[in-house]
């Protein structure tokens, strides 16, 4: 007889959580469809700039005339042009890049580093340094294969 108290007693709050499960599923599908007609075949932007990003891949050069210079990595993983990081005009030149998005809202860096390199000639104080020169945080990338 108690059993039967107790679930007489929450059949009305199941029946309540049903109807909002149901409501929310009907939201749900109508927000789906509304998505699914407003895409466009119109892919050209890029994942980064749909969302208001700018990535620039830099390479923490490790050897012979590379030793401790920074490089800009282009898009098939080959050293590029040298970044200086004694002075901000290189990195201020890159975020304003003409083919970079105008409505970049967040610059990110990323610093790689060779597979077979070694990391002594970039030490946290020297990247502390380079960040605080720059005004951007830069995002460590360690035994990146590839590049050389």
């Amino acid at each position: 007889m108690r059993a039967t108290g107790v679930v007489s007693r929450f059949l009305p709050l199941l029946d309540v959580a049903l109807l909002l499960l149901g409501l929310l599923m009907i939201v749900m599908m109508q927000a789906s469809l509304t998505d699914q007609e407003s895409v466009t075949p119109d892919s050209e932007q890029s994942i980064e700039s749909k969302a208001g990003l700018d990535f620039i891949f830099l390479y923490a050069g490790w050897k012979d005339a590379q030793a401790g210079k920074c490089f800009l990595m282009e898009k098939d993983m080959r050293i590029g042009k040298e970044i200086r990081v004694d002075s901000k005009v290189d990195i201020d030149e890159l975020a304003l890049d003409s083919k970079r998005s105008k409505k970049t809202k967040n610059l990110i860096v990323f610093l790689s580093y060779s597979k077979l390199g070694w990391f002594d000639l970039w030490p946290p104080k020297r990247i502390a340094e380079i960040e605080k020169l720059w005004g951007i945080t830069i995002n460590q990338l360690y035994a990146v294969e590839g590049i050389d």
